[in-house]
């Protein structure tokens, strides 16, 4: 009786025993699950937390250049590029685009992603050098940095009122920090108000031009990366383009 006692004591200490060394194993693995994800959320608060929603419906071309440099994730590939042109990291999220030495990027992109009335232009840029285009099309449409100063360009039109060319220059002071930050361009056709945002934080905006559309010259050219060298750092320098069309609402 009294070993049969004993037997059920050790049976039962075992069994708690085991069962005490599942929930340290389950405990544990919860802690590393749990600091595997505030890892990856923190990753994404660092380097993705201004990172321009990509839908099915709007985006015209989305370039992460996670996989090579003229291939893209949403929408047509590009055309050309620079044959220095190549992908490396440390990008924003990933990998990045860079110019591989002394010559431009000019990556050139389908005409038809820029054919909309109004645009959301995103992308992440880490400055290398005091003169680059983000994005431009002819003369009409010029979006980036002209002696370290952050400028747009775009031209509008209206029924009433026709062509009207909207620039501004010295509008922000891009920081030479070798860090990554998001750039982007908005204009809505409804409102005819164009904007400039710097990690999501409205910098600039113009008047309004109400039921104004962007004018776009038919034959010319999309490029990116246009004088954007890097000045030979072989550094990534953009990441992350998306073109979104805004539609007259």
């Amino acid at each position: 009786m009294i070993m049969g006692n004993r037997t059920s004591l050790r049976s039962k200490q075992k069994n708690q025993l085991k069962l005490k060394n599942r929930l340290v194993l389950i405990t544990g693995g919860l802690v590393i699950t749990a600091m595997l994800v505030i890892g990856i959320q923190f990753r994404k608060e660092k380097n993705a937390v201004y990172f321009t929603p990509v839908t099915s419906n709007n985006t015209k071309v989305y370039y992460n250049w996670d996989t090579d440099v003229t291939s893209a994730h949403i929408g047509p590939d590009a055309i050309s590029i620079s044959e220095d042109a190549y992908v490396t990291s440390p990008g924003s999220l990933d990998l990045g685009l860079s110019s591989g030495g002394r010559k431009d990027i000019n990556l050139k992109i389908p005409k038809e992603v820029l054919d909309v009335e109004g645009v959301e232009v995103s992308i992440d840029f880490q400055r290398d050098e005091p003169d680059a285009y983000f994005i431009s099309r002819g003369e009409e449409f010029l979006f980036g940095m002209r002696k370290g100063q952050l400028g747009i360009r775009y031209t509008i039109t209206s029924k009433k009122k026709g062509k009207k060319t909207i620039s501004a220059n010295n509008i922000f002071k891009v920081p030479d920090d070798d860090s990554f930050r998001n750039y982007k361009f908005k204009y809505d056709p409804k409102t005819g108000v164009g904007s400039i945002h710097v990690n999501n934080e409205k910098i600039w905006e113009s008047k309004k031009n109400p039921n104004s559309s962007l004018y776009w010259k038919k034959s010319a050219s999309v490029f990116v990366g246009k004088y954007m060298d890097g000045n030979g750092s072989n550094k990534p320098l953009i990441d992350n383009l998306i073109i979104n069309e805004i539609k007259p609402s």
